[in-house]
């Protein structure tokens, strides 16, 4: 019984209340020929295994696992920044919304309880708290580099 990989993409996008996802097949697990959709903030890899199994002596039906071989999660985004530049990039922004710039606040404030340090600003502007370890996809037009979170 021979098994076929399936190497899959998982984006992570915005929802109305909660994040979904988006699913895309691809060739390899290289960051570097990833089709990005624009709102996509994260993403992370897994496999399926696919195999032939008869059924009941007649027909051959294909037979799918679940997703399998997660990678670790990585976030996208433009630029790492400490606090402080986000703070200073929040002042420095013009035409933020009131309810952004509470948010923003409230952001950097649970940054400061959770002794975190850094926060990556998001292609489509926006920003999302980064913990030691995390890999992100810094984008700056065709040219893309994995960073590990210090």
């Amino acid at each position: 019984m021979s098994v076929t990989k399936k190497t899959y993409v998982e984006f992570i996008v915005p929802g109305l209340l909660f994040p979904e996802t988006e699913v895309v097949e691809v060739k390899s697990r290289d960051v570097q020929d990833l089709r990005i959709p624009e709102r996509a903030y994260g993403f992370r890899f897994f496999d399926i295994l696919i195999t032939q199994v008869s059924n009941n002596g007649k027909k051959k039906v294909n037979a799918e696992s679940n997703p399998v071989n997660y990678s670790r999660q990585y976030n996208i985004g433009t630029k790492i920044y400490s606090k402080k530049e986000m703070a200073n990039e929040t002042t420095r922004e013009k035409g933020l919304s009131k309810d952004v710039r509470k948010s923003r606040e409230r952001m950097m404030k649970q940054m400061t309880d959770d002794k975190l340090k850094r926060a990556l600003k998001c292609q489509v502007g926006g920003f999302i708290k980064l913990r030691k370890g995390e890999l992100v996809l810094l984008l700056n037009g065709k040219k893309r580099e994995v960073v590990k979170v210090s």
